[in-house]
């Protein structure tokens, strides 16, 4: 079910456990559209999918279009997303992992760790760490976990926090 770019069946519950504060990578990546992939070796091609569609719920709503950037499962037999500014896309095929000048972020699932590409853009950051709201964000995602560890917090009150925070 899609709705202004929501994606109701997927769980930014789920992300931001498996990837603890490093989920404001894939957030800040996905505001200055850059190039998202997730990978997996061991997950099916569905839960890979889920990964991506969750993190869609961090911008939209408030930003539309989102979905028209979504590839929740890529092959090599056809890399035409490639061309598509800011893609989030995911794959089961390592290729990808090392193909560094497909994308800006490759998150790896299984063993929850990101890579960058290490190409310097037109904000002149290479590292997230870098970025003048680092801190900012972090502030952000402890709250968000400190709630979820608390089992005091549902996703859609997440998808809110989210949503607000992208229009602060």
């Amino acid at each position: 079910y899609i709705d202004f770019d929501r994606v109701m069946s997927c769980s930014l519950k789920d992300l931001i456990i498996k990837f603890g504060p490093k989920v404001m990578y894939i957030y800040s990546h996905m505001l200055q559209e850059k190039r998202i992939i997730f990978s997996s070796k061991q997950m099916s091609t569905f839960k890979i999918a889920h990964f991506v569609f969750a993190c869609i719920e961090m911008v939209a709503p408030p930003l539309a279009g989102v979905l028209k950037r979504v590839y929740p499962f890529v092959t090599l037999n056809n890399l035409s997303f490639l061309d598509v500014k800011g893609f989030i896309a995911g794959t089961s095929n390592q290729i990808f992992e090392y193909r560094k000048d497909w994308y800006d972020i490759c998150c790896e699932i299984d063993g929850v760790k990101m890579s960058f590409s290490k190409q310097k853009d037109d904000t002149g950051y290479v590292n997230p760490e870098e970025e003048p709201w680092f801190d900012l964000d972090q502030n952000f995602i402890y709250r968000v976990i400190k709630r979820i560890k608390q089992q005091t917090i549902s996703n859609e009150e997440i998808q809110h926090m989210f949503a607000a925070y992208t229009q602060t």
